[in-house]
Order: C-alpha cells, then sequence, then structure tokens
C-alpha cells in the first residue's frame, strides 16, 4: 500500500506530497520522465515554499521497466512513487544504497 505504479496515480502522489520518492525506468520514454521530474520538482518547491516536509524527494533511476516489474509483481513499471510509511521509507533508504553502490 505504499507504492503508486503508473503515471496518473504517480503524479497524483506527487502532487499531494504523498509520495516520498520517485522511481523511473532506466527505459522510460524521454518525454514522460521530463513530464514527471517537472511535477516532482513543482510539488517540491511548492512544499518548500510552505516549509512543508517533501522538499527534497530523491528520483532513483537504477533498472528497466522490466526488472523494476519484477521487484514489484507487475508486468512492467515505468513510474512508481514511494509512499509514506515504514514500507515506503524503508525501499528508499535501499534504493539510495543501491544508488550509491552502482554509482561507485
Amino acid at each position: 500500500g505504499q507504492l503508486a505504479t503508473g503515471a496518473t496515480k504517480v503524479k497524483a502522489a506527487l502532487e499531494t506530497g504523498e509520495a516520498i520518492a520517485l522511481v523511473t525506468a532506466t527505459d522510460a520514454a524521454d518525454d514522460g520522465k521530463k513530464k514527471m521530474l517537472a511535477t516532482l520538482k513543482a510539488s517540491s518547491k511548492a512544499a518548500e515554499e510552505l516549509g512543508l516536509p517533501g522538499a527534497n524527494r530523491p528520483h532513483f533511476e537504477l533498472l528497466d521497466s522490466a526488472q523494476l516489474g519484477l521487484a514489484l509483481g507487475i508486468e512492467s513499471v515505468i513510474h512508481a512513487a514511494l509512499t509514506k510509511g515504514a514500507a515506503g521509507e524503508a525501499a528508499t533508504q535501499r534504493a539510495s544504497r543501491l544508488a550509491r553502490y552502482v554509482a561507485n
């Protein structure tokens, strides 16, 4: 329950501040990726201006759509948002560690 998939649900989670991280498949189309990142930036800026938490939400682009789908038990995932709660926060921490590992 702490994961949203699909462009519409992910965008809504970002706009409402429910999302704590954005996950995008490495093989996502550039225009879709740009739209999600623009939504992430706009909602983060709004949160910052209002002094609300969630201004610095990470964006992860580590796996392709098939790998994300396999990890989540869904056929194919292009966009996902991790949402507030213990499971979402744990997944965000694991993704951060994976991102650091991949970067090295």
